[in-house]
């Protein structure tokens, strides 16, 4: 490689982590990191190399593909992320992903798997409020009791006549 060659790689180089930088600003170390630097390579990939990109933002090709596949999933069931979120809202939260595929069901007049469901309500962190049972101990009458059949006339006249027992 001639010297200009290398410093035009450079410069291309250069270029591609100067956008990312801007494109980044103030993105934190969080769970979300990975997801936010591929939407951003999403973008400036029609400009750059994506092996450049990948190095700058410090991601491997196949995070990269993995999240872009899921940020895909939501936008090949646009129409059916509103109906979920719509029904959640409807049912103030109440619904989880069981529920909201039954009502969708019945709504929509079409197949929709519940595997679907669960997926984007997860993937939209959609969780159902769980009411919370207070703890009741008392059961009630268990059991039969037994008839009193000696009135609590304990003598016997024979041994072995009458037996009792306490519970």
């Amino acid at each position: 490689m001639s010297e200009v060659e290398k410093l035009r790689i450079e410069n291309e180089y250069l270029r591609a982590e100067n956008d990312f930088l801007k494109k980044l600003e103030a993105l934190a170390q969080s769970k979300q990191a990975k997801k936010k630097k591929t939407v951003i390579i999403t973008e400036l990939r029609r400009k750059h190399k994506l092996e450049y990109l990948l190095h700058i933002a410090e991601l491997a090709r196949s995070s990269y593909y993995y999240h872009t596949k899921s940020v895909c999933f939501i936008d090949k069931h646009a129409d059916l992320v509103r109906h979920v979120i719509a029904c959640y809202q409807k049912h103030k939260g109440r619904y989880g992903y069981r529920r909201v595929t039954l009502a969708l069901r019945n709504t929509l007049d079409k197949a929709v798997n519940y595997k679907t469901i669960a997926k984007i309500m997860r993937l939209l962190k959609l969780k159902s409020v769980i009411r919370v049972k207070k703890y009741k101990s008392y059961k009630g009458d268990v059991g039969i009791a037994a008839a009193n059949i000696l009135q609590r006339n304990f003598k016997a006249d024979n041994p072995y006549e009458k037996w009792v027992t306490d519970v």
